[in-house]
């Protein structure tokens, strides 16, 4: 292992550790005994994608309790691995940012694929900050965007997204937060 001075030796042990703490931490979230290939797993983990010991399991975790993955496997955790280490994540905090701002992207572009098709139109930067708006900062599902574009259409022809966001933005002030509660509101 390349050990050819007191220093090298105090770096393989320290490796060694963080290898150690880590089958340890994710033995127990797993509850079961790793194998020699779950080992390899872990000291790729540890010694070339220079996680932290603590992040396997942090991920273990995740999968299993906020994606509801039933068997989570370690080839599917070391393809997440993967895709923290290419961009540069080896702690817990900064693969919780990560994956929350995925998140926050993904919910982005569900939602502006929904408005283009319900306003039958191509979205352009003042309309794509408006969405960004409504899948991020104040949670609008589709349904009541839904809802919001044809109580408006009732009364106008051309419905934009700005119209769509002044009667949420009502709706909001009024404690509406459903499309029950909305078509309460509007009656």
């Amino acid at each position: 292992r390349g050990v050819h001075s007191e220093k090298d030796l105090e770096k393989v042990l320290g490796e060694d550790r963080k290898v150690e703490e880590c089958r340890d931490s994710l033995g127990k979230k797993r509850r079961k005994a790793l194998d020699d290939v779950d080992l390899e797993y872990i000291r790729t983990w540890m010694l070339t994608y220079k996680m932290e010991p603590d992040v396997p399991a942090f991920l273990y975790t995740y999968l299993r309790k906020d994606k509801d993955i039933e068997k989570v496997s370690m080839k599917q955790m070391d393809e997440i691995l993967q895709e923290w280490f290419s961009h540069n994540i080896h702690t817990v905090d900064e693969a919780k940012n990560y994956e929350l701002k995925k998140q926050a992207a993904d919910r982005t572009q569900a939602m502006t694929t929904f408005c283009g098709e319900l306003f039958r139109k191509r979205l352009d930067g003042p309309d794509l900050k408006i969405i960004e708006k409504w899948a991020n900062t104040d949670c609008w599902e589709e349904p009541i965007v839904r809802f919001a574009y044809e109580t408006l259409h009732k009364f106008r022809g051309t419905i934009t997204l700005s119209a769509v966001d002044e009667r949420l933005q009502l709706w909001k002030e009024n404690g509406v937060a459903s499309v029950t509660k909305a078509k309460q509101f509007e009656a």
